[in-house]
């Protein structure tokens, strides 16, 4: 009798898992690898969202670095010492010029050092979805080789705007005290990705034009 009670023990101890228990397992098992699946795309995705939105400022900041430090020399004049002694009322080079409405602005400045103006009138605006800039226009019309700033067949340039506030209220950009002038330019504009228009960035600069009008 005690031997056919080891006996039923040991095959009742060494049996494995039922349906229903092998079941329940697989469900767990699955449940647990839809959970990694679901965390790990989520995490693709917002590397991939993180790599779009660098590769998006990167370009805006590329373009918006060209246009500062450009933007920066206008009104410069290599002969404006001798200009000022001989009673020049102004410098061929003082055009700061922003249209607003074409989203728009030119600029001259002694580029070759000669103290006369002679192709060297510069602008950027909005055409197409890309901020173009010219080295040889005097004004935002078609005149000039104009080129592509921004690559359009990565980004799309929403808007372009440039300002140049008159502060002072005297009817004219910029700030005049004492008869000179000073001027300082924000510039800012909207940008998306082609392929994913969902991703929208805005930057915005300002900066003081580092000659003065007098």
């Amino acid at each position: 009798m005690n031997i056919y009670r080891f006996r039923k023990y040991s095959v009742r101890f060494q049996s494995g898992y039922n349906l229903i228990e092998l079941m329940i397992s697989i469900t767990i098992g699955m449940l647990i690898s839809v959970a990694v699946l679901t965390i790990f795309i989520s995490v693709i995705k917002s590397d991939n969202d993180s790599l779009k939105s660098i590769r998006l400022n990167q370009d805006m900041r590329a373009a918006m670095g060209l246009i500062i430090r450009d933007l920066r020399r206008a009104g410069y004049n290599s002969g404006a010492v001798a200009d000022i002694l001989t009673g020049a009322a102004t410098t061929p080079f003082q055009n700061l010029n922003i249209d607003a409405v074409n989203s728009c602005l030119n600029y001259s400045y002694d580029a070759d050092e000669n103290g006369a103006l002679v192709s060297e009138s510069f602008g950027f605006k909005l055409n197409a979805g890309a901020i173009q800039s010219s080295t040889n226009t005097t004004d935002c019309s078609a005149n000039g080789t104009w080129f592509n700033l921004t690559d359009q067949f990565l980004t799309n340039i929403s808007v372009f705007s440039v300002s140049d506030p008159d502060t002072d209220g005297d009817g004219n950009p910029g700030i005049t005290s004492n008869g000179v002038t000073t001027h300082l330019v924000t510039v800012s504009f909207t940008a998306n990705l082609i392929r994913d228009t969902t991703v929208v960035r805005t930057i915005t600069e300002t900066v003081e034009v580092r000659n003065v009008e007098i």
